[in-house]
C-alpha cells in the first residue's frame, strides 16, 4: 500500500460525511477504522496501475477536488495529469496539469498517447458510450489501462433516479448531499450501466483484457436521516453477503487493458 493511501487509514467513515449524532453512531458501528469507502477503493485501483512519468487522462474531470489528502488524489508518483471536460468548470480544477475542453466522443489527442485513462461517474451521462470507449481505446498506448466507475442501473437509487424528472433530481441531490454549494448534477442517459452492456461494448471495441465487477459500499445518499441509513446498511450487508445478488450492487467498476 502506498504512502498516499495510508493517509486514509485510521479515519472513520463518518468523518467523510456531514451526519447527525445517531447516523454517526450507525456508521461507526458498521464501518470501522479499517473500512475502505467506495471512492477510496476506486482510486486505489488507479494508483496501483500508475507508472513513473505516466501520462494520464482524467475523462470528465469537472472542477476537481481540493486537498492533497483527498481520496481522489492520484499524484503518488511523477506523472502528467491531463483533464478533459465539456464544462467550463474545468478551469477551476486544482488537480490537473493541463485542462482541455472537449468531448469524450471526439478526443483531441493522437493515437497511442496515454498510459492510463480513468473516468469517475461520467459514462452514465454520455450520449454515445460506444464512441467514447472507442476513442479511449484509440488514444491508449498498447498495454495501457482504462479504469472507470459508473452506477448500476439495477440498483434502487438508479431506479428512483429514472422515475424522477431532472429538475426534481437536482433539488433532491442537493438535499441528500447536504452541501448546497455543489454543482447541479448533469442529465443522465444510463446507456452504459449494466454489466452485460459494458462487457459487450468493451469486447467489441477490442480491449485485450477486461475485468468488470460490482461494488456496494456505504449508503451515502441515505445519510440525511438515521432510519433510511439503517435500511441502506441492511441492504448493503445483504447484497454483499450473497454473490447471487451482486447484480443489485450500487456501482460497476471496470479495468480494461489495451
Amino acid at each position: 500500500m502506498s504512502k498516499a493511501s495510508n493517509t486514509h487509514r485510521g479515519q472513520r467513515i463518518s468523518s467523510y460525511y456531514e451526519v447527525d449524532g445517531l447516523s454517526q453512531r450507525i456508521l461507526d458501528s458498521f464501518y470501522g477504522d479499517d473500512f475502505v469507502h467506495g471512492t477510496l477503493q476506486f482510486y486505489y485501483l488507479i494508483r496501483a496501475r500508475l507508472r513513473p512519468h505516466a501520462l494520464v487522462l482524467d475523462l470528465g474531470c469537472g472542477s476537481g477536488f481540493a486537498g492533497v489528502n483527498s481520496a481522489r488524489d492520484i499524484r503518488i508518483t511523477d506523472l502528467t495529469w491531463i483533464g478533459l471536460d465539456i464544462d467550463m468548470a474545468i478551469a477551476n480544477n486544482p488537480q490537473v496539469d493541463l485542462k482541455v475542453l472537449g468531448k469524450g466522443e471526439a478526443l483531441p489527442f493522437r493515437d497511442n498517447t496515454f498510459d492510463l485513462v480513468f473516468s469517475d461517474y461520467v459514462l452514465e451521462h454520455v450520449d454515445d458510450p460506444i464512441r467514447v470507449t472507442m476513442e479511449v481505446h484509440r488514444t491508449l498506448m498498447p498495454g495501457g489501462c482504462f479504469i472507470f466507475r459508473t452506477p448500476n442501473l439495477y440498483h434502487y437509487s438508479m431506479i428512483a433516479s429514472l422515475l424522477l424528472p431532472h429538475k426534481l433530481k437536482i433539488r433532491l441531490a442537493h438535499l441528500l448531499r447536504r452541501k448546497p454549494n455543489l454543482v447541479d448534477p448533469y442529465p443522465t442517459r444510463y446507456q452504459f450501466n449494466t454489466r452485460r452492456t459494458i462487457l459487450k461494448t468493451l469486447r467489441e471495441v477490442g480491449f485485450a483484457s477486461i475485468e468488470v465487477f460490482s461494488v456496494e459500499k456505504e449508503p451515502s445518499y441515505l445519510m440525511f436521516h438515521w432510519l433510511p441509513l439503517l435500511m441502506g446498511v441492511c441492504y448493503e450487508r445483504l447484497v454483499n453477503r450473497f454473490e447471487v445478488l451482486a447484480g443489485l450492487r450500487a456501482n460497476i467498476f471496470a479495468i480494461c487493458q489495451k
